[in-house]
Parts: C-alpha cells; structure tokens; sequence
C-alpha cells in the first residue's frame, strides 16, 4: 500500500469519511502539528477556523478525525533523523521510529501554557526568520535573473538542477558530509552505513533547503513570503523533505504540489490533488500560465 504524506490543507478541507475510501497509508509529521499547534498564535483564541466553529473546539476535532481516517502514524525529525544517522538506516524503514498522538498530547499541542507549545512557537518563529530570508549583494544577477523566469521555466529549471543525477548526487554528498559532521560536534554516533539516498529523510531536508531560495526569491523576492505567519511557506517545503521517506503527497495546496512535481519527479504517479470545492482526489499536474 503507498505511503502518503498528509499536509494541513487536507486534514482542514477533506470531508467526512473522504481519506478511508483511498485506498492509501498515510505518514502524518511533526510539521503538521508545528502549523495547527500555532494556528492560535495567528488566529487568536476563539476566532473561528473554518464553519463556524471556534478554533479550540475546531482543531481538536479535526486532528483526531484525521487519527482516525489517516491513521495515527507520525514522524518526528529529530527522532528520524538520529535513527539515520545512528543505524545507518533509511527513516522510511518498517522498524524506524513512529509514534502515536495521546489524547495528553493533544491537549499539550492545543494549550498554550505547555511547554511543548511554547517549543511550537519557538521553531514557529525560528523558521519564519528563514523563510523571510534576503538575497545577499553578491547574488543580484542571479537574483534578478530568477525574477523574470516564467512560472514553467523556474519549475522547469527547479528539475534540471536538483533532480538529474548530478543535482541528486551533489544533494546526496551534502546530506552525507555536512549533516554527518553536524551530528558528531552534537556527540551523535553516526554509522558507517549513514549514506543518504533520495529515500532518506536526510536526503530530503537538504533537497527542501535548496529548492526553498530559488521559489521564495521568484515568488517574494526579498519581501516575507507570507505576512500574517511567515514560517508557513518554510513548512509547505517541509512536507515535500518528508516525502523522502513516502510514497507521494496529498495536498489542496497548489503551490505546494507544485514543488513535489519539481522534486520527485519519480514519485509524480502518486502525488495528488484535493479539490476542496468537489471533494475529488486526482494526481496532479502543473497547468502553467500563458
């Protein structure tokens, strides 16, 4: 059965019943909870989320009626990525860490005196500088030459750079050699077989960090890509690292789905649309500009 990565415009705007009818396993992340643990922050409490609800009632519900449709199978970075790194072992591997969402957890994600909240909020606002990230003097030619690229060429050129076997190996040696030596000054112990493939999850953090600059400076330029919560376009990009260890993705976002096309053209059968006017699931595919 394929694996599926499950992003926060889905768990929001799928229907009743809709996820169970696929036919598909789902991989839920820690991305998601960063994003509807610090809905709060961008909402502020008691504002509603979607019908009418109010967002404390609202995005409890819809996370556990998303544990039942879509399993409760999550993946946390850190976690994984030590499981890499110490076994020599793909994170998308049967036996590597999973965990399940306790009613407990829940209630630490959705207060906002918690501590794990209070973490939320800090990777929240960790991420966001990152994502309203500037070009620096020495690039402006490039920069400019990124702004003026058609939608069709930049995601095009997206593929060129980062999807040929040149681009993948370059990303495979960073992966390797950069968080290799990270991880040793942490005091992890990193396995002789730590080699990461396009089916590692570290594979796909450094696969998301390089197509990140490239779409922001051609979507934003050196404005923040989103103003009332800057880190969401640094998490949609999150979402397509964690297909790495996945199958394909299911999104309503297009933006986002187009950025899956871009980085796994591989995976290209299973990456899917949701239509969040009709409810339909279809794969997936740019329709570009004139």
């Amino acid at each position: 059965m394929s694996v599926i990565v499950v992003d926060k415009s889905v768990i929001i705007a799928a229907p009743r019943g809709l996820l169970k009818t696929l036919g598909l396993s789902f991989l839920l992340t820690d991305t998601l909870l960063f994003e509807i643990a610090t809905e709060r922050k961008q909402q502020g409490p008691g504002v509603s989320l979607a019908h009418g609800a109010p967002r404390q009632t609202r995005v409890p519900a819809i996370l556990k009626r998303a544990m039942q449709e879509a399993g409760n199978s999550w993946v946390e970075r850190e976690s994984a990525m030590r499981w890499e790194l110490e076994e020599g072992v793909s994170a998308g591997d049967e036996n590597a860490p999973r965990f399940g969402l306790t009613e407990k957890a829940l209630a630490a994600v959705m207060s906002c005196s918690s501590g794990l909240y209070q973490q939320c909020v800090e990777y929240e606002a960790a991420v966001g500088s990152l994502a309203s990230i500037g070009h620096a003097p020495d690039e402006e030619e490039s920069f400019q030459w990124v702004r003026r690229l058609s939608e069709q060429e930049l995601f095009a050129r997206l593929r060129q750079d980062f999807c040929s076997p040149e681009g993948r190996a370059r990303i495979a040696k960073e992966a390797g050699e950069g968080i290799g030596q990270r991880a040793k000054k942490r005091g992890y112990r990193v396995s002789a077989g730590f080699d990461p493939r396009p089916s590692w999850l570290a594979f796909g953090m450094i696969l998301s960090k390089k197509v990140f600059i490239p779409w922001k400076f051609w979507c934003y330029g050196d404005e923040p890509a989103d103003r009332r919560k800057r880190a969401n376009p640094w998490f949609d990009t999150e979402y397509i690292a964690y297909m790495a260890i996945a199958d394909g993705l299911l999104s309503a976002d297009v933006n986002q789905l187009k950025l899956a096309w871009a980085c796994w053209p591989e995976k290209e059968p299973s990456i899917y649309s949701l239509d969040t006017q009709d409810h339909t699931i279809s794969q997936f595919r740019p329709e570009w500009p004139k």
